[in-house]
């Protein structure tokens, strides 16, 4: 009962008490190993997290796929009701809320706002944390920012964002988690350019919630986002891979939705 008690804590600290153990020594040597590119071999990441995925699968404490990858979804709350967005969590088992918006606040749906949306999600019985701080795309280090613009190559070596991954998937060994940020369309979000990116780095399978409740993987993401930019290979890079394609679109789209000094306020 306790357990449960601080698991509903709408506090950063809710998830304190569920990385103790070797879950969170496994984390964090992945956060090592893809998001700083530590040199190991893949098939040591793919190890760790067959074993973590096993272990977990069996006692039925987190969302793991058949392959032993760890499962985070997203949401965008666009003009939805309350009642729709805690309806398309509880559709795909979502049993915890985590808020990567920078202002956790709308001027335009206070539903929305970090309090009301707090103890909504309580009163439907989903956890909720904000980390927007951590991994949110408005960023309070200065070196994110190259001309006024926040640099997403930049915000994944600062240790704040790499703090928050850790805690999310801390917090995963408990609840089945998504992301929520401002966005409808998930390319037109951080949470899939920046924060999504680095998880599918690390082997995590993310799926993304949409408006009508189906869900799009990352690579359906990807390959989307590389169609609407346009994203093919020059002249001169007719041998381009898929990987070096996605990589351009991911910079691209980066560069045209990052947070800005001189741009109105947002939620991002």
């Amino acid at each position: 009962m306790a357990a449960r008690r601080v698991a509903r804590t709408h506090d950063l600290a809710a998830w304190d008490c569920v990385g103790k153990g070797r879950i969170r020594r496994v984390c964090f040597r992945l956060h090592r190993v893809e998001c700083r590119r530590i040199a190991r071999g893949p098939g040591a990441v793919r190890g760790l997290w067959r074993e973590t995925g096993r272990r977990h699968r069996a006692a039925g404490t987190c969302a793991m796929d058949e392959a032993g990858h760890q499962v985070i979804y997203t949401i965008g709350h666009s003009n939805h009701t309350i009642e729709r967005l805690i309806g398309l969590l509880r559709q795909h088992g979502v049993s915890a809320l985590a808020d990567v918006r920078s202002a956790p606040y709308s001027g335009h749906w206070p539903q929305f706002n970090k309090e009301v949306l707090a103890s909504s999600l309580a009163a439907a019985g989903i956890a909720y944390v904000f980390l927007g701080r951590e991994l949110g795309a408005r960023r309070e280090e200065p070196s994110c920012y190259e001309n006024g613009r926040v640099s997403f190559q930049e915000v994944l070596k600062q240790p704040l964002f790499q703090g928050g991954i850790r805690r999310l998937l801390e917090g995963t060994e408990k609840h089945r988690v998504a992301l929520m940020c401002a966005e409808k369309d998930p390319l037109d979000c951080h949470r899939t350019v920046l924060v999504c990116r680095c998880l599918k780095s690390m082997r995590v399978e993310v799926r993304h919630i949409l408006e009508d409740g189906s869900t799009e993987s990352q690579e359906e993401a990807e390959a989307r986002l590389v169609k609407r930019l346009g994203i093919e290979p020059t002249l001169f890079e007719q041998d381009a891979t898929r990987e070096e394609l996605v990589k351009r679109a991911y910079d691209e789209q980066g560069q045209a939705i990052a947070y800005q000094t001189n741009r109105g306020e947002d939620e991002s």
